[in-house]
């Protein structure tokens, strides 16, 4: 069960397959009614992916949404060794992008969306795919 959590306050668990969380927190200044909005930003980070022990190397990122220009763009970044410092390569705005350069086992991407308040993106799903010399 993934638990659903909005600036420190626990929303809901819902069984996403794969993932364990879901954080959205306010970056820089919180929104209020007294100033007017002009654009809303949303940033989504995803857990580390580990790739198994036959990891060769990443091989492409897709996405499905509905986007116009560059309102979603996606964020890519690996490391052999668990991520904490790893600088993020990106933005990336097609719907797929090629990873193959990401060498480490350990991969994580971000989607940053940005919308002026007349169009709402949104990503649906995520597919990372990997290179591996195991037989599966």
């Amino acid at each position: 069960m993934a638990l659903i959590n909005s600036n420190n306050a626990n929303l809901t668990q819902v069984d996403i397959n794969g993932i364990s969380s879901v954080q959205f927190n306010y970056v820089g200044e919180r929104i209020t009614a007294i100033q007017p909005i002009q654009t809303m930003t949303g940033v989504f980070t995803s857990d580390q992916i580990i790739a198994d022990d036959g990891f060769v190397r990443w091989l492409d990122a897709t996405w499905s949404g509905n986007q116009t220009d560059f309102d979603v763009g996606l964020f890519v970044r690996s490391s052999n060794n668990p991520l904490t410092n790893e600088k993020w390569k990106g933005p990336f705005y097609n719907n797929t992008i090629d990873i193959g350069l990401e060498r480490g086992k350990y991969f994580q991407f971000m989607v940053s969306m940005v919308s002026d308040g007349t169009y709402v993106p949104n990503v649906t799903d995520i597919n990372i795919r990997y290179i591996t010399s195991k037989n599966i």
